[in-house]
């Protein structure tokens, strides 16, 4: 997409407290996902900021062309996360009884036993990306998950490659 598509598809959202940190908001069929998604460019400081527009082009454009074989490291980060969370994490609605431990009761309370449940129970939220690093290709996709009801999973993009995973 160019520029001129972008900017007619977005919109400006001006912070009047700050407006050296307002945003561009977008809502965009990204291919990866064969949905539309809500693609959100943080800490702009205003729209003729030629640096900062170049940056969302080139964000749109790799989040456009972002390879359907990252599926299956995805996949594994989601998994990985589900897993730790089974681990870690004491549910006070997850019944216990009848099961051998606490990871086995959590697994069953909430149906994900393999990385194609994990992934098939998460929900994509938005797309995000900061503009005060003009000079990275970097943004996060940031999911909902049943398991981490309160902080959901971000996960980091670096040039295309997984880079961090909260």
């Amino acid at each position: 997409m160019n520029r001129d598509e972008i900017i007619e598809k977005g919109r400006f959202i001006y912070n009047n407290e700050f407006p050296e940190c307002s945003s561009f908001e977008l809502n965009l069929k990204v291919p990866f996902f064969d949905s539309k998604v809500k693609i959100l460019a943080l800490n702009l400081t205003n729209m003729e900021s030629e640096k900062e527009i170049e940056c969302i082009v080139n964000t749109i454009n790799n989040l456009l062309d972002f390879d359907t074989k990252n599926e299956v490291w995805l996949k594994k980060a989601i998994w990985e996360h589900y897993e730790v969370s089974m681990s870690n994490t004491s549910y006070s609605m997850v019944n216990k009884d009848g099961f051998d431990n606490e990871i086995e009761a959590n697994q069953s309370y909430f149906k994900i036993f393999n990385q194609i449940d994990a992934f098939n129970n998460v929900k994509l939220e938005m797309i995000w990306f900061d503009l005060s690093y003009l000079d990275s290709n970097y943004f996060n996709f940031e999911y909902h998950c049943p398991w981490e009801d309160e902080h959901g999973i971000n996960i980091g993009i670096l040039d295309g490659q997984l880079d961090s995973i909260q």
